[in-house]
Order: structure tokens, then C-alpha cells, then sequence
């Protein structure tokens, strides 16, 4: 009977056991799906440890920020202070990526003397953006770490939140897509590398615009019929967003001083979050600009106003220091057509005007303050 249970229970058991401690230390990280969330995270720690230099301010925030924000200017302006900023900005990012790396600089980077949180309007509406995040925010874990409150996410009736207790589980897919295509997978790793690490002081420009599209609603917008790859892509992502039009609500009449119990819990989780973080300087919360498709359409009537519930009271008591551009591109109710490529985000004639506004409130609020 003990033979049996040790050979049918124990030792698998034990191999599933050995299997999680391997995936919790991260040494899958090597052979990762190049075009997986994880692997965004994995590209970040792996420009940070090729880095020789101090960082003493980071960037973080999701797509928005890495198309919103001209990250090159950013390092600039702060190397005429004698000081390094980095980028870390990734797409998919959300509050529990954010807090996760900021919980694993204090011992990757402990020179870190804080930084930008670029995140938007949008991502002050739920506690979570999905089960996705959990690959994010898996690389910067340890073997016994919960970095961003990983394991807060769980859900026993959720299986896609699984992945928040065990790093087997997230990468199970990915694991077995290597084993099944092994040349493809070294060859998809190949063309990574290629490219190059991810860049701290850097980031991409997108030319394109969107005054060719009927940009006033989503409606108008998914109607189109593209003529090129770059109208493709607007269109696409005009489409997908457009299942979710009308659907955001009416939070103008919330009473801060009686929120519904879902309001309330990421009020409390949100104010917990930022006065965590522990920077030596309080952290500059710049709301980035959303187009109109967002604030008419999308979210829900007086989600600014909430956002300013969430982070008034910090400002007030010295937690952060807030700069709010959500309609920054918007003119006569408007979002101009010539500084978006799509729904999301910035072309790069947006992220310089942006910038040119951004660059004199980052110099006195971090590096002269």
C-alpha cells in the first residue's frame, strides 16, 4: 500500500512540485513565446541587468505610455540633471503590472528614487484588466514573492486566474507549444534577439494618423473600408471596441461618502496601492489623453470625475503629485484625427505635443523639485 501511494501519488506529486519551483525561478524565461505577455516583462529585466549605470527614474505605464510619450526626450532631460530615466513602460500593463515592478526594483534597482506612473482614465475603472495581466506581471516573481498582489487575483471558479498561484499553470500553454514546435519556437527566440533588448531610453514612433477614417464614432469608424495596412489596423481596433459601445453607465451621481461595495474596494485598493510604493520621491500620476470613442462611448458618465475621488486625497496628503491630460487632444468636444493612430494611441506628432507639454512639469516635479 505505502509503494503505491509513493509511485502513483508521491513521486508525481513530487515531479509537479520540482516542475513549479523550476517555472517560480524563472528559468523558463529563456525559452519563452517571443510574442507572449511574459516575454515583454522578460525583455524589461533583461535590458535593466545589461544596464551599467544607476536608474534613478523610471517610466511606467501600458501602450499608451509607450506610444504617448517620447522616452528618448524624457532621458535626455534628465541626463542634463546628471540623472538616468528609464523606460519600462509595457503594452497590457495595468495598476498590479505597475505596483509588481515597483515591488521588484526595491531589490533589482534600489537606486530608484522614483518616477512616472502614465496610465489613463480607463484604468481607473476596475481593479483588474483581465487574466492576461498574470503573465505580465509572472517574471517579477521570485520563488515565494506575491509582487503586485499576484495572488489576490486567484478565482477557484476562474480557471484563467489560476496562473496567479502557480507559474507552472500560466506557462503551461506555452510550454506545450515548445515542445510541439521546438525549431519554431528557437526560431521565433532568433528573431528576437535580433532586435535587440528592449529600450530603456527609447521607444517607437508611429507615423501614421487617422484623418482618413470617419473618426467621429466607433460606428462611423468600424464602417470603413480600409485601404491600407495602417487603416486596416484602426479600423480593427475601432471594431473590437465597438461590442462594448454604450455600456459603460452613469457614475455621476457616485457619493464618495457611500460607494457601492465594487467603488469602494478600488477606491481602498487603488489609495493602498500609491501610498505603498515607498519612493523617495512621490510618484508624478499622469492621466494620458484618451480619444472621444473612450469618453463618450466607452466608459462610463463621470469616470473623470472618479478618477479625481481615487486621486485627489492623494495629492492632499502628499502620496503623489498628479497631472491630468485625458482630453488634452480634444477640441470642441473633439479628439483631432491627427495625432492618433488608433483608438489607443499616440502617432508620433501626438506624442510630441504631448511631450512639449509634459517636459517643463517632469523637470520641476522630479528632477528639480
Amino acid at each position: 500500500m505505502l509503494r503505491f501511494v509513493l509511485t502513483r501519488i508521491g513521486l508525481p506529486l513530487l515531479a509537479l512540485l520540482l516542475l513549479e519551483g523550476a517555472f517560480r525561478s524563472n528559468w523558463w524565461e529563456r525559452f519563452a513565446a517571443p510574442n507572449s505577455h511574459a516575454s515583454i516583462s522578460i525583455r524589461v529585466k533583461q535590458a535593466l541587468a545589461a544596464e551599467p549605470r544607476r536608474i534613478d527614474f523610471v517610466t511606467l505605464g501600458s501602450s499608451r505610455a509607450v506610444y504617448g510619450l517620447d522616452h528618448a526626450r524624457i532621458a535626455a532631460l534628465a541626463a542634463n540633471h546628471g540623472l538616468v530615466h528609464a523606460n519600462l513602460s509595457m503594452p497590457g500593463s495595468h495598476w498590479m503590472s505597475v505596483i509588481a515592478v515597483i515591488d521588484w526594483l526595491r531589490s533589482a534597482r534600489p537606486g530608484v528614487q522614483g518616477g512616472i506612473i502614465a496610465l489613463s482614465i480607463s484604468d481607473l475603472k476596475m481593479i483588474g484588466n483581465g487574466n492576461y495581466e498574470l503573465a505580465i506581471v509572472r517574471p517579477f516573481q521570485s520563488l515565494v514573492s506575491d509582487r503586485g498582489g499576484l495572488s489576490q487575483r486567484f478565482d477557484w471558479r476562474d480557471p484563467g486566474s489560476f496562473g496567479a498561484i502557480s507559474a507552472l499553470y500560466q506557462y503551461r500553454r506555452d510550454l506545450q507549444d515548445a515542445v510541439r514546435h521546438p525549431l519554431r519556437r528557437g526560431a521565433d527566440i532568433g528573431w528576437l534577439a535580433s532586435l535587440g533588448r528592449h529600450q530603456l531610453f527609447a521607444g517607437p514612433k508611429q507615423p501614421a494618423d487617422t484623418c482618413a477614417l470617419p473618426w467621429q464614432t466607433l460606428a462611423s469608424c468600424s464602417a470603413w473600408q480600409p485601404v491600407n495596412a495602417d487603416q486596416t489596423h484602426a479600423v480593427q481596433v475601432c471594431r473590437d471596441l465597438l461590442v462594448g459601445a454604450g455600456m459603460g453607465g452613469d457614475w455621476t451621481q457616485l457619493d464618495p461618502s457611500a460607494l457601492p461595495a465594487d467603488r469602494q474596494r478600488v477606491l481602498d485598493q487603488r489609495q493602498r496601492e500609491l501610498r505603498g510604493i515607498g519612493w523617495k520621491q512621490p510618484p508624478l500620476v499622469i492621466l494620458l489623453p484618451v480619444t472621444e470613442h473612450w469618453s463618450r462611448e466607452l466608459l462610463p458618465r463621470g469616470i473623470r470625475a472618479w478618477a479625481h475621488t481615487i486621486l485627489d486625497p492623494l495629492v492632499a496628503d502628499g502620496s503623489i503629485r498628479l497631472l491630468d491630460y485625458s482630453d488634452f487632444f480634444d477640441v470642441a468636444g473633439h479628439t483631432r484625427c491627427d495625432v492618433f493612430w488608433d483608438s489607443y494611441h499616440q502617432n508620433a506628432k501626438g506624442m510630441g505635443e504631448l511631450t512639449d507639454a509634459l517636459l517643463p512639469e517632469i523637470e520641476r516635479q522630479l528632477y528639480a523639485p
